[in-house]
Parts: structure tokens; sequence; C-alpha cells
């Protein structure tokens, strides 16, 4: 099986990373949903930006095996080059 390098970014207001069955889940406030399921993809970094949500699920998994991705808590007033 080929993996593939993503890095997952909550840029937007009210949107949601969770787990679900193995999988990473970003859904935004639109009702708009993405899966990045952890055995098909490696997962390199984690941006959220203050104004979203991320259940306890994901946060546990970000920094575990398979995944050991960097996770950045970024405010809204922080540029990603300054922070």
């Amino acid at each position: 099986m080929k993996t593939k390098t993503v890095k997952i970014a909550l840029e937007g207001f009210g949107s949601y990373l969770g787990m679900e069955k193995g999988c990473f889940i970003v859904k935004d406030r639109n009702g708009m949903t993405e899966r990045y399921p952890l055995y098909e993809n490696q997962i390199s970094e984690v941006q959220i930006k203050s104004g979203n949500s991320v259940s306890s699920g994901a946060l546990v998994s970000i920094d575990q095996p398979p995944t050991n991705a960097i996770l950045y808590l970024l405010n809204r007033n922080c540029s990603d080059e300054v922070c």
C-alpha cells in the first residue's frame, strides 16, 4: 500500500477535527467532511487555529504511532511566519 504525506489545517472558523473508525475527520462549518485514514496517509503536521474544535481522541492520536505528527496551535492574531 502506498502512503502519501499530508498536512491537516483547521484554518476557517468553526471547523472540527475528530477521530472515527481509524480516520481523522475534518468537518467545516458548512458540513463538508474530509477523511484522512491513518494507515493510508502519513500525517506530517496538524495546524489548529483558534475558533475550531478538536476531540480528545484526535488530540491524543496526533502524537501516537503511526501518526507522530507535529501539532501547531495558533491564535487568530498570529501569522504562520511569526508563530
